[in-house]
């Protein structure tokens, strides 16, 4: 069987927090403070170059482990680490997927070797996040 390197997100990133979303259509009393924007104003972690750049690294690097591809062992491992203010990450991890095939390792490998991310910015101002992310193993 030939391995086929496929990445999938369910969502661009998916990340431990998640931001509370109005909707002034559905409330005739809500108004937008924008001073309360721009004091809140926060950009979140990313890859350099975004979500296509992101792929393309994975589908570069990816490298699918011949006992996984020999127990035909297929599954989405999602990572969390840490990506530090000073643009770093550390503390990476397997939180799901499957345990046998070294799928886990191999994705956790990925995400350290995948240099500096774009760390989150509130006020301007680069602060730790941890960020999870899925890498899916798929063989056709």
């Amino acid at each position: 069987m030939k391995p086929i390197y496929l990445t999938l997100f369910l969502t661009a990133f998916t990340s431990c927090a998640q931001a509370q979303k109005f909707d002034s259509g559905s409330n005739p009393y809500y108004a937008p403070d924008s001073s309360l924007v721009q004091a809140n104003a926060m950009v979140d972690t990313a890859y350099p170059g975004g979500l296509k750049a992101w792929l393309r690294f994975l589908n570069k690097r990816l490298r699918y482990p011949d006992k996984a591809v020999n127990k035909n062992i297929m599954g989405t491992v999602w990572i969390q680490f840490t990506v530090n203010a000073d643009s770093t990450v550390s503390d990476v991890a397997a939180v799901s997927g499957p345990t046998d095939g070294g799928l886990r390792e191999e994705a956790a490998r990925l995400v350290t070797v995948s240099g500096h991310w774009i760390p989150r910015t509130e006020n301007g101002v680069p602060v730790t996040s941890i960020r999870r992310v899925p890498i899916v193993f798929k063989l056709m």
